[in-house]
């Protein structure tokens, strides 16, 4: 026979009473058995621990959490019940929002990879504003990873994430969905430039000399007006920009490729 909610949460709460440096592994080991036991057990176990640093305060923006209810927290985010319980403990104490998920995975200490997987877990929440909250909160990581794009095929930014997806049988499901994170924000942050590029010193610096044109034929125009331009894009400020454009060119037309090799490589 299962024990009690009663029973249950006396053991939780005499865990948690007696924890200390010493301990601190055995209680962790301990707590942990309850998040394998379902559910129920499950919640009973987080709102303990989130009840016991009141987390729903606005303390939580300068607060850390015990490294023991970190551990726990990680632990949960293994589990296939994770959003389940999390959207439900959450929702009965306070409203759920992008800033709530940002103050409070802040105060458990998550890495970078940890904040992108919890925010993607959150995806599958029945609670739209919880759906809503995770994806934005997933989607603000990612515009941080893709602000390192200047050294993008020499740094673990994206390779890391996805290695830390991968090897979670639970997280692993979301991969793809990050990588259409990170390729949407690439995307948005840059095709803007192929369309229109925003550096006004490209075109106040050129002389087209179109008044010398107005005379000729439209065979001689266009390869004088080839010649001219190419002839008047001599400035040191004109060829930095004309390098900047080309390898900002080339990052947005090869990133998509990138995303596919660093995808199947570990796989």
């Amino acid at each position: 026979m299962n024990p009690s909610s009663e029973t249950v949460s006396a053991e939780i709460q005499d865990l948690l009473d007696n924890l200390s440096d010493e301990n601190y592994y055995f209680v962790v080991q301990e707590l942990s058995q309850f998040l394998d036991n379902g559910t129920e057990n499950s919640i009973l176990l987080v709102e303990m621990c989130f009840n016991r640093f009141t987390i729903y305060g606005e303390d939580l923006k300068i607060m850390f959490v015990e490294p023991a209810i970190a551990a726990l927290f990680r632990k949960l985010m293994e589990k296939p019940h994770f959003v389940t319980v999390f959207s439900h403990v959450v929702l009965t104490y306070t409203p759920i929002s992008e800033e709530f998920i940002d103050d409070l995975s802040n105060s458990l200490q998550l890495s970078a990879c940890e904040k992108i997987g919890f925010g993607l877990l959150l995806l599958d929440s029945e609670n739209n504003d919880i759906k809503i909250a995770g994806r934005d909160f997933c989607m603000s990581r990612c515009v941080e990873l893709c602000d390192t794009y200047d050294s993008l095929f020499s740094a673990n930014y994206i390779v890391d994430p996805l290695r830390f997806l991968e090897k979670s049988e639970v997280l692993s499901k979301h991969v793809d969905t990050f990588m259409q994170m990170m390729l949407q924000i690439w995307l948005n942050a840059n095709l803007s430039f192929m369309l229109a590029p925003d550096d006004p010193k490209y075109f106040s610096c050129i002389d087209f000399h179109v008044e010398n044109l107005i005379d000729m034929d439209d065979e001689t125009q266009a390869p004088l007006f080839a010649i001219m331009l190419g002839m008047t894009l001599i400035s040191d400020v004109e060829r930095a920009f004309i390098q900047r454009s080309f390898q900002k060119l080339a990052n947005i037309l090869l990133f998509p490729l990138f995303l596919l090799y660093i995808s199947f490589s570990l796989r």
